[in-house]
């Protein structure tokens, strides 16, 4: 029996792809008769998010303060639960403590912020790492490089796998007030500096010159300071709406939500703009699903994601914003001529996105792990 401690940089089970990957990860052993949970940190939820922590609470999950203030109740958790295997975000790696040292670990490899890259290399050679999982390619030849070659052995990629989650309907009140017969073009994911949400904002100002009937929208965690920056530095206000919500221009960001399939069922364009690097979006798998178009800047893990016949169609040079619009403006006036490119594009993301696949090859990860035949 597998006894599975997952630890996580994100704040909830509903935010962040690495979280979300854990909890699906965490939910199918759960009902294979494992035992798992999860610690979350909360050190920095604002009040857009009191609603996950009620959900969380609810839901019996684990919540701590940062780990680096308190790593004894770690300790507390994984002697009381009978800990096997510890799955950490590799960004937590700096506050693990080194008393897991002969625990084994596996390490979740999603993408990483370059400045943090060095503290994680240092603690990676003090700790026991079973395995470092990272879901693609270009994920594994970068830690090779970075790491070494005696790390071979222990890297391993698994693909994510696409969230099922998405079938409530906690957000219909919020949708049905947005502007009737509009464009909706959505962006997901928090309101961070590499997200690029100044060429989102950017972009939608422009589609507005040439398409009247457009609306920004963002889904995701806001942070109000920095849409503040943001909204100063595009010479624009920001202003909050009567629902609690923030806009700059024509842009509106509408906080977390649970449930983004209820936005994508609607939503006529999804955009990725990050600046510096994206694993591999489920935003993006999840859009796909819908049947609702996607363009997305050329960066990270992207690129292996999207089948190459389809590079040219969907993948724009990062900053050419001038290209991102044109690519829109062309799907918007002309929809009917992709409905076939992204039927197939469905198909091929449902089969190489499996949970059952990526399910079995964790287990197979763990029975290696530990030696379990």
């Amino acid at each position: 029996m597998f006894r599975v401690l997952f630890i996580t940089v994100n704040e909830s089970p509903y935010s962040g792809g690495s979280g979300i990957q854990m909890e699906l990860l965490k939910r199918d052993l759960l009902s294979d008769g494992h035992f798992a949970m999860t610690l979350y940190r909360y050190d920095d939820l604002d009040q857009t998010s009191v609603i996950y922590r009620k959900k969380i609470k609810k839901d019996k999950f684990t919540l701590i303060e940062p780990f680096i203030q308190e790593p004894e109740i770690i300790e507390s958790i994984v002697s009381k639960n009978s800990i096997n295997i510890i799955y950490c975000h590799i960004n937590a790696l700096i506050y693990l403590p080194i008393i897991f040292k002969e625990k084994p670990i596996v390490i979740a490899y999603h993408g990483i912020s370059g400045e943090i890259m060095p503290k994680v290399l240092t603690v990676l050679k003090k700790i026991n790492v079973h395995a470092i999982v990272t879901i693609s390619d270009k994920g594994k030849n970068f830690l090779l490089k970075s790491l070494g070659r005696e790390f071979e052995r222990r890297l391993w990629v698994i693909l994510q796998s696409i969230d099922p989650r998405n079938e409530n309907t906690d957000d219909i009140n919020l949708i049905e007030q947005l502007p009737k017969h509009n464009k909706l073009i959505v962006a997901l994911g928090s309101v961070r500096r590499y997200k690029g949400y100044e060429d989102f904002i950017d972009i939608i100002e422009s589609l507005k010159t040439q398409i009247i009937n457009v609306s920004g929208i963002i889904i995701g965690k806001i942070d109000s300071i920095l849409l503040e920056e943001i909204a100063i530095s595009k010479n624009l206000e920001l202003k909050s709406t009567v629902e609690g919500f923030y806009a700059i221009g024509n842009t509106l960001f509408v906080g977390l939500t649970e449930t983004p399939m209820n936005w994508l069922k609607i939503t006529d364009v999804l955009l990725c703009v990050s600046k510096k690097y994206e694993a591999s979006p489920g935003a993006l798998k999840e859009a796909i699903l819908s049947e609702t178009k996607i363009f997305s800047y050329d960066v990270g893990f992207i690129g292996e994601m999207i089948p190459r016949k389809y590079h040219q169609n969907i993948l724009v040079e990062k900053f050419n914003k001038d290209l991102m619009v044109q690519k829109v403006v062309e799907y918007l006036y002309n929809p009917e001529d992709y409905i076939e490119q992204i039927r197939d594009l469905k198909r091929f993301i449902k089969d190489k996105y499996s949970q059952k696949r990526r399910y079995e090859q964790n287990l197979d990860l763990f029975k290696k792990t530990l030696n379990v035949c």
